[in-house]
């Protein structure tokens, strides 16, 4: 926790221009996502969006369905969070993650969404309830991310 007050504090105080890198992918690149599939598995993806819907996945971890809504039109992803967070239906968030394909059998995942790829959550910004969370083996990534530039790959860190 220690690690991310740096993170938080800066969240408070971040401009809207830094939004622009954190979460470079709209709508039309989330579709796009999804329709390559496991192409795309392993590249970075950020976005910004409402939560609307939650449940428990792998170790009781949450995984969640996250709106995409811009000028090019409303798509939903599926995020499974490597961290514990806090999350509630309409909070706010902004997501750094990973493309990664969806295992066949999966249940936890295959009750919110039908897709075959979703996202790791590596990073993740609650703006309705005020927090900045990374998972401790990528918070060098969370704090580039958050303070930088977007990441193209782990070698970027």
């Amino acid at each position: 926790m220690k690690q991310f007050i740096l993170l938080l504090a800066v969240f408070f105080s971040a401009t809207l221009m830094a939004e622009e890198w954190r979460t470079p992918h709209n709508s039309k690149d989330v579709s796009d996502y999804l329709k390559k599939g496991s192409d795309l598995s392993g590249n970075f993806i950020g976005v910004s969006g409402k939560v609307v819907e939650v449940s428990i996945g792998h170790k009781g971890k949450p995984i969640f369905l996250i709106s995409i809504d811009d000028e090019l039109g409303s798509i939903t992803i599926a995020v499974g969070s490597l961290l514990n967070v806090d999350l509630s239906i309409g909070d706010t968030l902004e997501v750094l993650g990973d493309v990664i394909p969806i295992q066949e059998g999966d249940t936890q995942i295959s009750k919110i969404t039908d897709e075959k790829v979703m996202m790791l959550g590596l990073c993740i910004v609650n703006s309705t309830k005020g927090y900045a969370s990374g998972a401790k083996p990528t918070q060098a990534l969370c704090n580039k991310w958050y303070l930088e530039s977007f990441p193209k790959s782990y070698k970027d860190v």
